[in-house]
């Protein structure tokens, strides 16, 4: 799962509701329409993120920086499903928080070392159950373990 981070000026609405600084859920495609022009990008603005948390966080600090031109700078998350859909904005930084770590808690992890999965880059091995890995290392690592195991005691 993708989230994208943009500055957004909501269209139709309140300039003091509308200015908001987005995680959308399932990345670029995910995001309204309303996105202003990249100023941010060393705080993250203009990224795909694999990781909630760092969706979040990078939304968070370019809000934090936006506020020095624009003081109603709220952030928001959300998905459009490919539509155009504002979501929900907040002044305050916890519920966002709380929402990415919710979510990272829920989204598939590396069985070998529980690093989030990219989901366009996962790798098996034939003695893996179904696992998934988050690299070609960690599967050959967790395969080199399941070998190990299956080798009779001396």
């Amino acid at each position: 799962m993708k989230f994208f981070v943009s500055r957004q000026q909501y269209w139709g609405i309140d300039p003091e509701d509308g200015t908001v600084v987005e995680v959308a859920v399932g990345g670029l495609d995910f995001a309204n329409p309303d996105m202003r022009v990249v100023r941010f990008k060393s705080l993250g603005e203009g990224k795909e993120y694999n990781d909630p948390v760092e969706a979040a966080e990078a939304a968070i600090a370019i809000c934090l920086r936006w506020r020095q031109e624009e003081p109603n700078a709220k952030v928001a998350y959300g998905s459009t499903g490919g539509n155009t859909l504002p979501f929900d904005a907040e002044t305050e930084f916890e519920g966002i928080r709380e929402w990415a770590k919710l979510l990272r808690e829920k989204l598939p992890k590396c069985a070998h070392c529980s690093d989030l999965l990219d989901l366009k880059h996962k790798f098996h091995h034939d003695l893996s159950d179904g696992e998934e890995f988050c690299s070609e290392n960690c599967a050959d690592i967790n395969y080199e373990n399941a070998i190990s195991d299956m080798e009779p005691d001396e």
